[in-house]
């Protein structure tokens, strides 16, 4: 938490009747517990209120602002008993400086698929996909892309209205299939929605319920699984890398439907669908392709897991950026040294991973004494991130 109300009554008049003698003394060097603490201590005949803030968080300057407002509004409350909280705060937010508001950038495109298709005609035949011993160009990944875009029209038509809601189910594990999956729908306007086949049985089924998708595409790896997900009733196609090439002729849309939907548990252990806008998404990736520190065509190596939504900036900020993408074993997020071997080999030069894996992969190749001389960028969110002894002598190393 960032703030702490203690109220401080303890009635030492009374403790001295049982023969204790207590009394409330401060340290003289007090040591906030969180970012902000009033402290309000019964004196008798008054309250003393005292103010704990840690220095990262606030100034001084502040903290003045802050006490005077306090006081406001305890007159103001001596004076109208009914005033409300907004009456207080409604001159003092006029005088605040706007929030989150900096130079506005627009992007080059307000869709992923204007920009891959941007990216595809500056790059045709650089490498943009890595599975395994299989590289695949720009190129190609565009025609895989088309020739399912193509096969998805027949078999789900689209609705006049483009901004009817419309959501596709991904059953796929990371591989090929996925990537191309995700281009088809973003050209289709479609959205996509990642379904984790490890996710328990009963969380995939209300997933399912609650998309209700118009369509679900599968691969040879998860079909026999997607049996138990009673899909019957939805159309069900399985991606095919192998079908024959066919054109499609991609029309410009504004990103009327949301580019994907992400399934969280949150508290409450029931699902709950997140949208987010493909301008969304492209805003991001400008901000990334301005304020890092790599050149836009650097090779990645896929961690997070494609329900997260880290993944589709991981994938789409290198794919736009005419960067190599290498998909990842799934064991490898387990096996920092079979991680670390591949970061080596293949000199990868950014990588996107939580902050307990960025610790654990610190931690094993400084135990081993593997720098990785390559990589240049680590992304890293999704919690406090402490810079520990291990980080600071592998980043040094």
């Amino acid at each position: 938490f960032d703030f702490m109300f203690v109220l401080e009554n303890t009635d030492y008049a009374r403790l001295a009747h049982t023969g204790l003698r207590a009394t409330l003394e401060f340290n003289e060097t007090v040591q906030a517990k969180c970012p902000l603490t009033l402290l309000v201590v019964d004196a008798g005949s008054q309250l003393e209120c005292w103010w704990e803030y840690q220095c990262s968080y606030f100034d001084a300057g502040q903290m003045i602002a802050v006490n005077q407002l306090l006081q406001q509004g305890l007159d103001l409350l001596l004076e109208k008993p009914s005033a409300t909280l907004d009456a207080l705060l409604t001159p003092y937010r006029f005088n605040l400086p706007p929030a989150s508001q900096g130079d506005s950038a627009e992007p080059p495109f307000n869709t992923v698929a204007d920009w891959f298709a941007y990216q595809v005609s500056c790059t045709p035949d650089a490498p943009a996909l890595v599975d395994n011993q299989q590289c695949i160009s720009y190129a190609e990944l565009d025609a895989l892309a088309d020739t399912l875009a193509a096969t998805l029209i027949e078999q789900c038509p689209l609705p006049e209205d483009n901004d009817a809601p419309l959501q596709v189910v991904l059953y796929l594990q990371a591989s090929v299939e996925h990537i191309v999956a995700l281009l088809a729908l973003a050209r289709l306007n479609l959205t996509a929605v990642p379904l984790d086949p490890g996710y328990p049985l009963a969380v995939q089924r209300q997933v399912m319920q609650q998309a209700q998708p118009g369509c679900v595409l599968y691969s040879a790896t998860t079909e026999a699984a997607l049996e138990q997900l009673n899909a019957d009733r939805q159309v069900c196609h399985r991606v095919d890398l192998s079908a024959a090439a066919r054109p499609f002729e991609r029309r410009r849309h504004a990103g009327q439907r949301p580019l994907y939907t992400l399934f969280t548990s949150g508290s409450t252990g029931t699902p709950k669908g997140v949208q987010v806008p493909d301008r969304t998404l492209c805003n991001l990736l400008h901000w990334q392709r301005n304020e890092g520190q790599l050149p836009a065509k650097s090779v990645t190596l896929q961690f997070s897991m494609l329900s997260f939504d880290v993944s589709f900036q991981e994938i789409f900020s290198t794919l736009c950026g005419g960067g190599c993408y290498h998909l990842i074993n799934p064991r490898w997020r387990q096996d920092a040294q079979a991680l670390l071997s591949y970061l080596v080999q293949t000199r990868i030069e950014r990588l996107f991973l939580p902050c307990v894996a960025l610790q654990h992969l610190a931690q094993t190749a400084v135990s081993q004494g593997v720098y990785p001389q390559a990589l240049r960028e680590v992304i890293t969110a999704g919690e406090q991130l402490l810079c520990t002894e291990a980080l600071r002598n592998w980043f040094g190393g």
